[in-house]
């Protein structure tokens, strides 16, 4: 399916340069400034725009703000080719973006501390990778990933899940491909998140390449679940599958940061994920239909070409003769914020749960300390006896939950006498002492 028509007016060349440009006068002094934001979403209600109530800590990228501050930032950038090795003129290009990068026929790979990537990343995925990611300290999360026969959705499906900034297609400048970019809100990510195994998302980055390009939308609902957008702003229709997400589908939820109750909440109207999934299409008819020489071309194909690449296009071919839907959903009933609100009301309950359930198991805890008090004096003993000061902590702690356990007639009289004997083996335990006098095992 060709967009040039449909979504070149909201998706841009000129965005991703701005963005380039952005990030080339980035302060290299200093990351972004943090800020604390009110947990409460009454102060930003009135502005009908996303209140940020569910991030505790976020970035602000003013570099006004900045000066003065000697932190260091972190930016990691990668690429990677899937569908085929780039050629010698798209390897040159490739090395050009950058002087320092690990560049190869098949990946891209930098690290930035106190300076950022200055290449251009659209012109980059359209000649020759296949998927993106660019991670950052400062808040950036964005994916890119290209697919060379377009989306499999007609332009008003594609439509229905569009967002100015955090969702664009950005169609290919010669045939009826594209590349689909997905960033995040720089001001909607914890300062405290790390990307520690790249390896593993890039993996899933393929993935969800390969899914998205057989017609599953939830990589699409999802981004726009974690988008910026106005809170009266109905949800795109409800990809079914989304109570059972896969490993890729996760990684990219844990990558965004989209906050487990507001999947949750997305996921209660979401049917079940069909058995029989649009990447199975009916083979054997397609196939039938076939001549010999058609079949002839497209084992060539397979053994010549990249047969993932291939492999997609068939299977394009195949749903689009069968006029099926690409990936079965629910028409959309709620807004933005009612999605929020039904995500704090949901989080609020989880936080209940889970309070009950600590102070179950710590009921039953202390019902072990009670039943065995002579087990819980020698365990102490033996944490003292190793003359370590995290030894002490614990053999504290534990002393503190038996007089709890014992009941306050029992309790403090015995556990002192405890206090009294460990001082008087450990005289010169200084820091022991000390910590049983603070919880009022020894007197002052």
């Amino acid at each position: 399916m060709d967009f040039k028509d449909d979504c070149v007016g909201k998706a841009k060349i000129d965005t991703i340069n701005r963005r380039t440009a952005v990030h080339s006068q980035r302060p290299t002094s200093a990351p972004p400034a943090v800020i604390h934001r009110p947990k409460s979403p009454a102060a930003t209600a009135s502005l009908n725009h996303v209140p940020r109530s569910r991030r505790l800590f976020t970035y602000r990228t003013n570099p006004e703000i900045n000066s003065g501050r000697a932190m260091s930032t972190h930016q990691y950038v990668r690429f990677q080719a899937i569908d085929k090795p780039l050629d010698d003129e798209q390897l040159k290009f490739m090395q050009q973006q950058s002087s320092r990068a690990q560049v190869s026929r098949v990946e891209f790979i930098n690290e930035y501390h106190y300076s950022s990537f200055g290449g251009n990343a659209l012109k980059m995925m359209f000649r020759g990778y296949d998927i993106h990611v660019e991670w950052a300290s400062y808040g950036t999360r964005t994916i890119m990933l290209r697919l060379p026969l377009g989306l499999p959705w007609s332009a008003d499906q594609f439509q229905r899940h569009f967002c100015d900034t955090e969702v664009q297609w950005f169609p290919a400048p010669a045939g009826s491909g594209g590349v689909l970019q997905i960033a995040g809100d720089p001001e909607s990510v914890s300062e405290l998140t790390t990307r520690n195994d790249m390896d593993s998302f890039m993996a899933a980055l393929s993935t969800l390449r390969e899914q998205l390009a057989e017609g599953d939308t939830r990589l699409l609902y999802l981004a726009w679940l974690m988008s910026d957008g106005e809170l009266n702003e109905l949800e795109p229709p409800v990809p079914a599958g989304l109570q059972s997400l896969t490993p890729a589908l996760q990684e990219l939820a844990d990558f965004f940061e989209i906050p487990a109750a507001l999947l949750a909440v997305a996921a209660s109207r979401s049917p079940e994920a069909p058995e029989t999934t649009p990447s199975n299409p009916p083979l054997e008819a397609w196939i039938a239909s076939r001549t010999q020489m058609e079949l002839q071309q497209i084992t060539t194909r397979l053994l010549q070409d990249s047969a993932g690449a291939v492999r997609r296009e068939l299977l394009q071919q195949i749903r689009a003769a069968a006029h099926s839907d690409p990936w079965p959903s629910v028409e959309a009933m709620r807004t933005r914020e009612q999605l929020l609100e039904a995500e704090r009301f949901m989080e609020e309950q989880w936080q209940r749960q889970r309070i009950a359930k600590d102070a179950e198991d710590r009921r039953k805890r202390l019902e072990k300390l009670a039943a065995s008090p002579a087990a819980t004096v020698a365990r102490i003993s033996e944490l003292v006896a190793t003359r370590k000061t995290v030894e002490y902590d614990t053999a504290v702690i534990l002393l503190t939950d038996l007089r709890e356990a014992l009941g306050p007639e029992l309790g403090p009289e015995f556990t002192s006498s405890i206090a009294a004997e460990l001082r008087k083996i450990s005289p010169h335990a200084r820091s022991l002492i000390s910590k049983l006098r603070s919880h009022g095992f020894l007197s002052k």
